[in-house]
């Protein structure tokens, strides 16, 4: 069984996304990251970090059967060259991505479902798009 992580750099792979479309954080800077996003957006130490947000949100149902993510470009709260794209999974080992919105949705679209963050490099908002089919915002 193929992990969330492993669909995605097969996808980065088989879209031919480059270093400036697409890079994967090194191990040292992930603590950081996790630490600060936590900090700023999180309740304790919750299984998913949907489910505890300190910080008020919004939530928007959205359809994503039809192959389409363009309700991202709609919804991002600021329009950035790059974001932090997390992979979410139960066991909180992160995997975290220095991205551009259109490599994202192009992965996004080759990949079965998974949850998945992403917020600009200052931290200003946390977007997640979880398994209930509805993308949650907080800042």
């Amino acid at each position: 069984m193929c992990s969330d992580y492993q669909f995605v750099k097969e996808a980065i792979e088989n879209l031919n996304l480059n270093s400036e479309e697409i890079e994967e954080l090194k191990f040292s800077d992930l603590k950081k990251i996790v630490k600060n996003i936590m900090t700023k957006f999180i309740n304790g130490n919750p299984r998913v970090w949907w489910l505890s947000f300190k910080l008020p949100f919004k939530s928007y149902p959205i359809d994503d059967t039809l192959g389409n993510i363009d309700y991202l470009d709609r919804l991002l709260p600021s329009k950035e060259s790059s974001y932090l794209w997390i992979l979410d999974n139960e066991e909180q080992n992160y995997h975290i991505f220095n991205a551009t919105l259109n490599s994202i949705k192009s992965i996004i679209l080759e990949c079965p479902y998974f949850e998945y963050y992403i917020t600009p490099h200052n931290l200003n908002w946390l977007l997640v798009e979880n398994d209930h089919g509805e993308v949650i915002i907080t800042s």
